[in-house]
């Protein structure tokens, strides 16, 4: 048993050669890798984006407005690639997100979520669902953000599914009519089909029909009968988002979920039943203690088996988050 402040080995980076004329990538496709070559393709991208709400927020003085970009390509790859912080009296609001190239690959997938903190540091309205980005054509020609008050909750676009082999399936709608399936070892795009009931969606690889909290799924030539699991929906819900770790804990109840950068741990914090949201920084490699707005908060684990005896369900770790003086204990997992 061992335990430790959180740390996370950074993701392993591929070394580019470049020219005036051309830059060299890596992609990847089922699995294998393949090289790419991109003619005349600048080293950094401008993305124009216009982040809204049609909530009315209550705050005085300025937004913080911060905006990641997060490559979500399957279990244990999650990572923010890029991330912004923009400041504005009002919104909505006009910016370019600048991308390095280097970061981004074809065959990846990857999302958007942003987050607005008033005066105080507080979060007081959030993407919630992530937002596809980068991936496969399917982009706007200006990226619409769309932010809402943290109390007004908006129903997940992500539901995970048990199949009758013991294999784990996790389906994130991207609008109405398109469906990204993700497998332990596989994504698959899918797009929607008509069907006499239900919702099916379909890729020449694969099949996707939802019925309630029922499915079926064809992969080739096999075809699974599968079944909602809502304990499992959180955490795909985070890893989608980008974070690298989720930690939990009840009475009062409270939620970490970490965000891991280049240069940095990115935290989004909910403390006494979500009353209290904070996103705060950490430039301490490996190490998620802080100062923010006058408090102090740090996260410990520890890998051993953690029960959450509330939700009957079991984790890699148990954590332990000391705010100020005061600490409470949970469970964690890593992805």
């Amino acid at each position: 048993m061992s335990r430790f402040i959180i740390l996370f080995v950074l993701s392993t980076f591929f070394v580019f050669s470049c020219t005036d004329e051309t830059t060299q990538t890596e992609t990847e496709t089922n699995g294998e890798l393949e090289e790419e070559v991109i003619s005349g393709r600048p080293a950094v991208a401008e993305y124009p984006a216009i982040i809204s709400t049609t909530d009315e927020l209550d705050y005085d003085g300025l937004l913080t407005v911060h905006v990641m970009l997060n490559e979500v390509n399957g279990p244990n790859t999650p990572k923010v690639i890029d991330f912004i912080t923009l400041t504005t009296a009002t919104l909505p609001l006009s910016f370019t997100f600048p991308i390095s190239v280097y970061n981004v690959r074809d065959a990846h997938f990857y999302s958007i979520t942003a987050y607005v903190t008033n005066s105080q540091g507080h979060v007081i309205a959030w993407t919630q669902n992530p937002i596809p980005a980068l991936t496969h054509g399917l982009d706007a020609e200006v990226l619409e953000i769309s932010v809402y008050d943290v109390d007004n909750h908006q129903d997940s676009t992500v539901y995970t599914f048990e199949c009758d082999n013991g294999s784990i399936f996790t389906a994130s709608y991207w609008g109405e009519d398109v469906v990204r399936l993700m497998a332990s070892d596989n994504n698959y795009l899918l797009r929607q089909t008509e069907s006499a009931s239900g919702a099916r969606f379909t890729s020449r690889e694969a099949e996707f029909w939802n019925k309630g909290t029922e499915a079926t799924i064809t992969i080739g030539d096999d075809t699974l009968s599968c079944t909602q699991n809502n304990m499992l929906n959180v955490k795909a819900e985070s890893m989608l988002k980008g974070a690298a770790f989720r930690a939990t804990g009840n009475e009062p109840g409270w939620l970490v979920e970490i965000f891991e950068s280049e240069e940095e741990l990115i935290g989004l914090i909910r403390l006494n039943y979500g009353q209290e949201i904070i996103l705060t920084t950490s430039n301490e490699p490996g190490i998620f203690s802080f100062s923010h707005h006058g408090k102090e908060i740090r996260l410990d684990v520890t890998e051993e088996t953690c029960m959450d005896t509330m939700a009957d369900q079991q984790f890699e770790f148990s954590a332990v988050l000391t705010v100020d003086s005061d600490t409470f204990r949970g469970c964690g997992s890593g992805f």
